[in-house]
């Protein structure tokens, strides 16, 4: 059952598709699934040149796992239109940050990654030579869908770090 929280996301992220001309949609999505490799490396090479990610992610995890995960979720956020879709792309942002919750990733860090996703799509739309209206739109787009997926994500981190945090305070009044 579809909580209200979850009709509303839903219907943003619908509301978000309606403000876009089919021609964009389709152009956004098939830029993403032809780079997505490439996203994901530029994303990952970003992340691992930080220092404040080196708790969190290696080189091995990369190559191994996050970079083929990364390229999944680049093509579910571009290509989701139909309800169920969109559906399965929220309960898959909300599963991201509670998994990001748990092993304490800092949400500042999630956020660099997206800055510097965006930064790889748009240098991709600049590249892909598509008259500038249409680029502007393509980008503005992207950018709106990273950002819907980025504040999902916070949510459910959000709410996932509340609970541990509150089962940690029960478990240490316990044992006193």
């Amino acid at each position: 059952m579809q909580t209200t929280v979850d009709a509303s996301l839903t219907q943003d992220w619908q509301d978000l598709l309606e403000g876009f001309s089919s021609d964009t949609l389709n152009t956004v999505q098939q830029l993403a699934e032809d780079h997505r490799a490439e996203l994901a490396q530029f994303f990952y090479k970003q992340l691992l040149a930080n220092p404040t990610s080196s708790p969190f992610l290696t080189h091995e995890q990369v190559k191994t796992r996050l970079s083929a995960s990364m390229q999944r979720w680049v093509s579910s956020v571009f290509s989701a239109r139909s309800s169920a879709e969109i559906d399965e792309v929220i309960a898959l942002q909300k599963r991201v940050g509670e998994v990001h919750a748990r092993i304490e990733v800092p949400v500042s860090l999630v956020l660099r990654g997206a800055r510097h996703l965006k930064e790889s799509l748009a240098l991709r739309l600049e590249q892909a030579g598509l008259h500038a209206e249409h680029q502007l739109a393509c980008a503005r787009l992207a950018s709106r869908l990273i950002d819907l997926a980025m504040e999902i994500m916070s949510l459910a981190y959000s709410q996932s770090h509340d609970r541990n945090s509150r089962a940690e305070e029960a478990y240490r009044l316990f044992s006193v």
